[in-house]
């Protein structure tokens, strides 16, 4: 495992996330983690994963997400 001394916490997240997508799809990912890998594609330099686990809670499961319109849920805190 690379040493992380010195970076910011959650260093490299998005390309783990990223890799872990490209490996084997969604297959094994949380339904925050699809979500925060969306969130991730359209919000450079934020950490998504918080805004990620609220949304899901906020609409009860990842079809609750995808069943709302989109520019609600654009506009989530």
């Amino acid at each position: 495992m690379p040493k992380t001394k010195g970076l910011p916490k959650g260093f490299g997240h998005r390309g783990r996330l990223r890799k872990r997508f490209l490996q084997s799809g969604l297959d094994g990912f949380l339904d925050y983690e699809i979500v925060e890998l969306l969130l991730t594609l359209g919000t450079p330099r934020k950490d998504c994963k918080q805004i990620a686990k609220e949304t899901i809670k906020k609409f009860g499961g990842l079809r609750g997400v995808f069943g709302e319109c989109l520019p609600v849920i654009l506009w989530l805190p």
